[in-house]
This record gives structure tokens, sequence and C-alpha cells, in this order.
């Protein structure tokens, strides 16, 4: 009886992924980077400014 009643030793990466991915999603959606930011709703498409976003 063990962890291997759960799931294959073989099959344990892809929910440590799942799980890894998800945590790094979260902590970049809840970082400080991020909060009060509005992600390029207007994006200037001169050439002169290269694509960036309009403030």
């Amino acid at each position: 009886m063990g962890l291997e009643s759960l799931m294959p030793f073989e099959l344990t990466v892809l929910p440590l992924l799942v799980i890894g991915g998800l945590l790094v999603a979260l902590g970049a959606f809840l970082g400080p980077e991020t909060r009060d930011t509005e992600f390029a709703k207007d994006l200037n498409t001169d050439p002169e400014t290269k694509g960036t976003a309009v403030v």
C-alpha cells in the first residue's frame, strides 16, 4: 500500500507539471508587477513607435 495504489510511477510527472504550471500562472497573475495594469487595450500600429501601447 502506498502512493503507487493511487497512480503508477510513470504517470506522476503529468500531475506535477499541471500543478506547477497552475502555481506559476497564479503567481504571475497575483504578482505586484501586474497589479493595476491595463494590458495594451489600444495598440498603436504606427511603424515609428514599433507597436507600443498608447498611454
